[in-house]
């Protein structure tokens, strides 16, 4: 009995060695050379642990079969629960002092070693509970109490030791580098996922635990218990090698995802900062003000702003949306502010302006996309306003006389969407103290969780609540309302608002 003991804690030495060299391997940065001392400390201590254990294990098979002599000799839930309990304590004392020696050795990133010492423990228990078990029976050496006996220990151990190899020339030469690879894009959130083996590996060993009590095993002589164990490890096995495939593949799919969010939170940045921010945005300047806000509905944005002194009499403002999302709108964006604000310093009238930008636009429009556009141009001595539309919201102003008028104009074509448009200009006045606002369409086409649109009847009323309040306070406003009729609802389009008011030159 006791050498049967002293066999099994040599199993558990020989599985503890196995494990800890496919880590090393795999690690790299530490090699087996030079720590052989703690590799033979730890595999006394799981040689002797498993010894140990074997004693008590038969305690626990003694007290059992008292419990259930004094219950009339049958067996019992009970009994069977305590006995699978200590099985799988049983097969969990080799990979306890593996996960122990790992995370004595590889001190730094437990969770990494945590996570691959357990990948590492749950692939070698089920070599050693398949191919092991199957190559065993060649090398019986008879039937003992209804099973193939095990063929003699060295026997045994050498096959145990050939197939451990073979799995850990496997991890090295397939495995690793993208092990390591998936590991090391989740290295700072890789806690999350030590759930995942560690529940596999104690449901694997609990299984083995309750069919070993079973008696049903690859060296059962009867072809039901054969086939049952076929059936419930094989299976198990290639449950385990989807839901690990799968695992690592949303693993990489996740990281992936989150090095493309990064890239677009630093194209959102790279946006906002090309549109003007900074308000009052001409401090030093009486005869005008203007304010401007965009929200995004995703990182990257289509809508665009934009106002600047062509000279020291005439402020050009323009508000823009290119079609699409993301970022080949947010492309085409950038590529449309800057050609318009480059035609309004060789043009002062803004039809031709747009006129000329669609030319240029077409040039490189591979991917179909255009822009809707309202140019202005407000000629701060007289407030003289002339304008072009092309395919624009018309926008609101905000007149002395209180009321609100939408700037009607027939719209001209989209940008980049067709050679040969001609657009017109139009012209209007602001009187001092006039404002205008400029707004995308998702200001109107918001919609509520009853996918009602907010509507320009909607924007029209709110401006009349108010119209003389300070710019500022005006998109605020409009804003919150948007918010407060969305009612949680997905904003659906990027919101943007741009506002100008002419104060005149007080002469």
């Amino acid at each position: 009995m006791v050498m049967e003991y002293f066999d099994e804690g040599i199993r558990s030495g020989v599985l503890y060695i196995c494990c800890i060299f496919v880590i090393s391997v795999m690690l790299e940065h530490k090699k087996p050379k030079g720590i052989a001392g703690k590799y033979i400390f730890f595999g006394i201590v799981a040689v002797v642990a498993t010894i140990g254990y074997e004693f008590l294990y038969a305690g626990i098979g003694s007290l059992v079969a008292d419990y259930e002599a004094v219950h009339g000799g049958e067996v019992t839930w009970f009994g069977n629960i305590m006995l699978s309990l200590a099985n799988l304590i049983q097969n969990m004392i080799p990979g306890t002092v593996v996960v122990l020696a790992a995370l004595f050795l590889y001190k730094e990133k437990w969770e990494e070693k945590v996570f691959l010492t357990l990948l590492v423990l749950l692939v070698e228990t089920i070599v050693l509970n398949v191919f092991c078990e199957i190559t065993n029976l060649p090398f019986s050496t008879g039937i003992t109490e209804a099973a193939y006996d095990y063929p003699p220990e060295p026997v045994r151990i050498l096959i145990e030791v050939f197939w451990l190899g073979i799995s850990a020339g496997l991890f090295r030469t397939f495995l690793k580098d993208a092990l390591l690879e998936t590991l090391n894009k989740i290295k700072d959130e890789i806690g999350k996922f030590l759930k995942v083996p560690i529940a596999s590996y104690v449901i694997f060993l609990l299984v083995l635990a309750v069919i070993d009590l079973l008696g049903i095993n690859f060296r059962s002589i009867y072809n039901a218990n054969i086939f049952v164990a076929i059936v419930v490890i094989i299976g198990m096995t290639a449950m385990y090698a989807f839901m690990y495939s799968a695992l690592f593949d949303a693993v990489r799919i996740s990281a992936e995802s989150a090095k493309v969010q990064a890239d677009l939170m630093v194209a959102s940045d790279i946006q906002q900062s090309v549109l003007p921010s900074v308000f009052p945005a001409f401090p030093d300047r009486t005869e005008f003000d203007v304010y401007a806000s965009m929200r995004p509905a995703r990182e990257v944005g289509g809508d665009f702003y934009d106002f600047y002194l062509l000279d020291d009499d005439h402020l050009a403002f323009v508000i823009a949306d290119v079609s699409g999302k993301g970022v080949p709108a947010a492309l085409f964006m950038m590529a449309g502010k800057t050609t318009i604000r480059n035609q309004a310093v060789m043009d002062a009238e803004p039809g031709r302006i747009l006129t000329q930008s669609n030319e240029q636009l077409l040039e490189s429009n591979e991917k179909g996309l255009f822009i809707t556009v309202f140019f202005a141009i407000l000629n701060l001595k007289t407030g003289e306003m002339e304008f072009s539309n092309a395919g624009h919201n018309a926008p609101y102003i905000c007149r002395n006389d209180n009321t609100v008028e939408m700037l009607k104009m027939r719209p001209g074509f989209v940008l980049g969407g067709m050679e040969g448009i001609q657009y017109r200009t139009g012209k209007t006045v602001l009187q001092p103290g006039e404002r205008i606002l400029l707004y995308t369409d998702g200001v109107t086409e918001a919609t509520n969780t009853e996918l009602a649109l907010y509507g320009e009847d909607r924007l029209e009323s709110e401006l009349e609540k108010v119209k003389k309040s300070e710019i500022k306070d005006i998109v605020s406003h409009i804003s919150e309302s948007i918010d407060e009729f969305a009612a949680g609802a997905t904003q659906a389009d990027d919101i943007t608002m741009l506002i100008v008011e002419y104060k005149g030159t007080g002469e």
